[in-house]
């Protein structure tokens, strides 16, 4: 198929879609940063986990020889949870302005 033969637009691509240039509805605009400050919080915790992680493992282990790698499981957990709670809450965040539009 040559790109003269090639349509316009789907009906994927014309439902409810706003050109750039029109204003987002207010209520779409706070979901979007919303979602992005949600994720932001979850990149937060993670990465304190991980600061105290390696603080107890650069500096020796200081109150025990267990402590390390009790805080290197805690650090991974923490990460996994917030990986998937920042992909729920973006999943639900995109089917919600679906919604809104």
């Amino acid at each position: 198929m040559s790109e003269d033969e090639i349509p316009e637009s789907t009906p994927e691509s014309t439902s409810k879609q706003i050109p750039e240039s029109t204003p987002k509805p207010f209520r779409v605009e706070v979901l979007e940063k919303m979602s992005t400050l949600i994720a932001a919080a979850f990149g937060f915790v993670a990465a304190f986990a991980w600061n105290e992680t390696f603080k107890v493992v650069l500096l020796g282990g200081i109150a025990g020889a267990d402590k390390p790698i009790v805080l290197i499981g805690y650090s991974l957990f923490v990460t996994l949870l917030a990986v998937l709670l920042t992909i729920a809450v973006a999943r639900a965040a995109a089917k919600a302005k679906k919604s809104l539009l």
